[in-house]
């Protein structure tokens, strides 16, 4: 395949390049399958797991982050590491990201009484899929050091993030 988004500009290396495989519609949600290349003559190591989703009523935008990049640090919140894979110098993976139907938030208000409030937002909403996933040239290992300082030990490995967009509806309607 020869369409591969999110290319570096001239003056950066080139780095993880990724290409819609396909998208389809499953029982309980949205299955996307994406194809990863690695056209570097080292291995490269990305974030298998789905670390947040966000859908923006604005832009209709439904943002699935395998990527710590941009995620708020919660005071008193268990923070899990990610599951970490790799490719291979000069090969191919292809990785699928199962999606639930819809996603439920805490709203950003809670109401007039002070009672917590929730958002439901369906896929079905949106008009794209946008896939970011976080990347680096070389492995993730925890420094206890980090913890201990307050430091977003993922967020700090990742060295680039590749986006890819899978279109929902047609421009034309």
């Amino acid at each position: 395949m020869s369409d591969y988004q999110q290319q570096p500009p001239a003056d950066e290396p080139p780095g993880l390049q990724g290409s819609i495989e396909s998208m389809a519609e499953v029982d309980d949600g949205v299955e996307l399958v994406v194809r990863l290349r690695n056209p570097l003559d080292r291995a490269i190591h990305y974030i298998s797991d789905v670390r947040g989703m966000i859908f923006d009523p604005t832009t209709r935008r439904f943002r699935v982050q395998l990527s710590d990049q941009g995620r708020p640090l919660r005071h008193g919140v268990a923070i899990v590491e990610p599951r970490f894979r790799m490719i291979d110098p000069q090969s191919e993976a292809v990785i699928k990201i199962r999606l639930p139907k819809t996603i439920v938030k805490l709203a950003d208000a809670p109401s007039p009484t002070g009672e917590l409030l929730f958002e439901e937002h369906a896929i079905a909403d949106a008009d794209e899929i946008e896939l970011a996933i976080g990347w680096a040239g070389t492995p993730y290992y925890s420094d206890p050091r980090e913890a201990s300082q307050g430091a977003v030990a993922v967020s700090s490995w990742e060295q680039q993030s590749l986006r890819v967009n899978f279109p929902l509806r047609s421009e034309t309607g």
